[in-house]
């Protein structure tokens, strides 16, 4: 469900008893002034409501994903809104929010000890870094090249051996 500007001078003409072009000159002024506001650089706050703040955004150079380009995101300024914590409780049901005033407490975890990690340690060098051959073992390479079939002369080894 959403409210509109129309939605809110009907409420406020209905609550307020005054006729519906009267609320909406008063609601239009009310967001006329929050915006100059805004534009200002100051902060509006509705106390048990929340407040708007203007963000500035620098300039940067982000990537279009679509064609994998960057693009230049000039500088910008949005209103940022932060809900009051009266405010957040009442949507809440009244159950109580987690306040930016209240820290997190750390959570400890227990890991398991190893002892002695594992390591892979190669002994053959490994082929010439083309494409289709990058990071292969000697044996390997001359496999893909369809070389006679033999003995791999590549061992492994752990550390503890």
């Amino acid at each position: 469900m959403r409210i509109n500007r129309k939605e809110i001078v009907e409420k406020f003409a209905g609550r307020a008893g005054i006729s519906q072009e009267i609320a909406r000159q008063i609601v239009d002024i009310f967001f006329e002034e929050i915006a100059a506001a805004l534009e200002r650089g100051e902060r509006v706050e509705f106390r048990g409501f929340g407040s708007f703040t203007p963000k500035r955004y620098e300039a940067c150079m982000k990537r279009n994903p679509a064609k994998n380009e960057p693009v230049w995101v000039p500088a910008k300024v949005r209103p940022l809104f932060r809900l009051s914590e009266m405010m957040a409780k009442a949507l809440n049901n009244g159950k109580p929010t987690t306040s930016t005033k209240q820290k997190a407490q750390p959570v400890s975890v227990k890991r398991p000890r190893v002892s002695e990690p594992l390591r892979m340690e190669r002994e053959a060098p490994y082929a010439p870094c083309h494409a289709e051959e990058y990071a292969l073992p000697v044996e390997a390479a001359a496999k893909k090249k369809k070389a006679a079939p033999g003995p791999p002369e590549t061992t492994w080894r752990t550390s503890g051996s």
